[in-house]
């Protein structure tokens, strides 16, 4: 006997299953997608053709706060970490590091640029992987020299007169299109892709993001101060401002020190943020988002 109440139960069943297996529990329609992540026109030179390109990295909303992510530095044998050797200077608490080839200075590097307008300046940057170091975008780039910098070269653990890994030029460099044409210095980070593998030789750094605020972390700066000629010196201090894209402390640094790395000495040597400027109350680095730390691990 046909039961056709039984059946109908049957069949509406059947009906919602079909349309749960046919389409998945956890979709996001395009609007909520583009709520959820925002894409970033990164450009790139080619320093060797002069070819200009263009790509994108996705910073996302992260509403979880204990999101976090992270890489591991690269330390050789060769340059493994030895106690620092401090020179205290006067009240400003740097110090400056006497010897560059240990890790992780030996991945703290010097920059030279040179400009279109034919202007040369310096900065600092550190090694990511075996042949691209990190710094910042006003390094690669300045609307006032004239665009993209002509010619970039990067010294790791300069010392004075002495390079004791030698050189490397760059080839590629990239920075956000954000900073290049709309100078949104939220976006002031940059990086540079090598004609060798000298990170090999150097070690590189790891990276860590996270999505709560960092204030309050403990952290290094270490680059080039431009009054220093080609000396590499460092503070240690504590965050006092977290936002977004940006990060504030009072840790003394000076022109020449934009790009160096923000980094966590605990738990090995992991960049948060990328130096980029200083004011009267307070200096301030890009801070390594979930975006960033993506685009940039493409090339480790």
């Amino acid at each position: 006997m046909f039961n056709l109440k039984r059946n109908r139960f049957l069949a509406c069943i059947l009906s919602v299953m079909m349309v749960l297996f046919a389409c998945p529990l956890n979709m996001v329609s395009a609007k909520d997608l583009s709520d959820k992540v925002t894409p970033i026109n990164i450009l790139s030179k080619d320093l060797i053709t002069g070819k200009e390109s263009s790509d994108f990295y996705y910073e996302g909303i992260e509403k979880d706060d204990k999101a976090f992510g992270y890489s591991s530095c690269y330390v050789p044998e060769n340059v493994a970490p030895k106690v620092d050797s401090k020179s205290i200077i006067g009240s400003d608490d740097r110090f400056r590091v006497k010897n560059t080839t240990t890790f992780p200075y030996s991945a703290i590097c010097y920059v030279e640029m040179t400009w279109p307008d034919g202007a040369r300046s310096i900065g600092s940057a550190w090694m990511y992987g075996p042949d691209v170091a990190v710094t910042a975008g006003h390094c690669l780039y300045s609307n006032r020299n004239g665009g993209w910098a002509k010619k970039i070269v990067v010294y790791p653990g300069r010392n004075g007169l002495k390079s004791p890994f030698g050189s490397a030029i760059g080839t590629t460099i990239y920075t956000p299109k954000n900073f290049t044409e709309n100078r949104d210095t939220n976006f002031d980070w940059g990086l540079i892709k090598l004609d060798k593998s000298i990170g090999n030789t150097t070690g590189y750094f790891g990276a860590y993001w996270q999505a709560k605020s960092l204030k309050d972390m403990n952290v290094d700066i270490t680059g080039y101060p431009g009054e220093k000629r080609r000396q590499m010196w460092k503070m240690n201090g504590h965050i006092e401002e977290s936002f977004p894209n940006k990060i504030r402390y009072v840790i003394d640094t000076t022109g020449g020190q934009s790009g160096c790395p923000v980094y966590l000495k605990n738990g090995g040597y992991k960049a948060i943020a990328i130096h980029t400027n200083g004011g009267y109350t307070c200096n301030k680095a890009t801070r390594i988002t979930k975006g960033i730390f993506d685009f940039i691990g493409q090339f480790r």
